[in-house]
């Protein structure tokens, strides 16, 4: 990891949001997840806010971008935008919104016609306290990509915040995660291959829950609509993870055996096992080509799609059970490896 300026400061949550409004915050779709928290969860936070507790550190790193400076998110997605959400009035607290006049960034936007004012609000000095909420923030400065690629993976590795196929992914640059990407995406309908955006339009890459309508409703996703995967799994990239397979099947011959260890060999981890390595599987992919494998993959979804309207659930018919909780992922594979 190569030498780089790394400050720690306290900032109020109204400097932070006048950055959101401007688009100066940013994410990294190479390691960083969807919004996944609950209502219950960003509600949690508050709490701790109007109370007054403390909360872990945010860390950014800083960025140019056409001569401006930006801030890339590393670790505080989750907690920005559930302070973020907060003040725009996409949630409340207690029954309570925050009162968007307290700040000009809030009030601006709420006479611009961009966000609306709950009904029952926060008074004006509840409100001020926690825009002037201090947070830690450490900032990066002049850090190489690789740099942190690696502050990434030591942040959420050692426990199991992220699970195991977003670790894998995490910060991977060649062939078989750009496919595992770039198809996984298509696939849940949100078709964005760009590696950074702005964290304002993360919510159009995320989920929807109970409580939070963002960009991918899960009902209408076809892992769900065929009870493939199920929907608890997708939000920890269960379909990316299914994606993998999906790719080993097609590029790896003899078939590969689907499991972990084969998964983390295919990534570069080293497992006591015998199976394709990273090389090879990166290998393979290029010798097919990313863009075209993208695009088998989705003709054959399309085609078990077609097949199917009218006849339900792909995965109820292969299982035939009324419900199959856990999904039918290895059904599945035999199928699509078949067509």
């Amino acid at each position: 990891m190569q030498s780089s300026e790394l400050s720690v400061q306290g900032q109020n949550l109204q400097t932070l949001y006048n950055l959101y409004v401007n688009k100066r915050l940013s994410v990294n779709r190479r390691y960083q997840r969807k919004l996944v928290w609950s209502v219950e969860e960003k509600v949690k936070l508050i709490d701790s806010v109007v109370n007054e507790l403390p909360i872990p550190l945010i860390l950014l790193a800083q960025r140019k971008k056409f001569g401006v400076e930006t801030y890339e998110i590393i670790d505080g997605l989750q907690r920005l935008d559930a302070f973020f959400s907060f003040m725009e009035n996409r949630f409340a607290f207690e029954g309570r919104y925050f009162d968007l006049d307290t700040i000009g960034d809030t009030k601006s936007r709420l006479d611009s016609g961009e966000i609306e004012q709950g009904e029952e609000r926060l008074s004006r000095s509840e409100s001020l306290a926690i825009a002037n909420y201090q947070i830690p923030v450490s900032i990066y400065r002049d850090a190489s990509t690789s740099s942190i690629d690696e502050v990434f993976r030591r942040i959420n590795s050692g426990g199991r915040r992220l699970s195991l196929q977003e670790i894998r992914q995490a910060g991977v640059l060649g062939p078989l995660a750009d496919v595992v990407r770039r198809a996984s995406a298509s696939i849940r309908g949100d078709g964005t291959f760009s590696e950074t955006v702005a964290l304002n339009d993360m919510d159009q890459l995320s989920i929807s829950r109970r409580g939070l309508e963002y960009g991918l409703a899960m009902e209408d996703m076809f892992w769900v609509r065929h009870e493939i995967i199920a929907q608890e799994d997708i939000r920890s990239s269960g379909d990316e993870e299914m994606v993998l397979d999906l790719v080993l099947d097609a590029v790896i011959r003899p078939w590969p055996t689907s499991g972990w260890q084969n998964r983390d060999m295919a990534y570069g981890v080293h497992r006591k096992i015998r199976s394709a390595s990273s090389d090879e599987v990166n290998g393979a992919v290029e010798a097919v080509g990313i863009e075209e494998l993208h695009q088998r993959i989705l003709s054959v979804i399309g085609l078990i799609d077609d097949i199917m309207k009218g006849h339900g659930s792909l995965g109820r018919h292969m299982v035939k059970l009324e419900t199959y909780d856990k999904g039918t992922q290895r059904q599945f594979q035999a199928v699509f490896a078949a067509l």
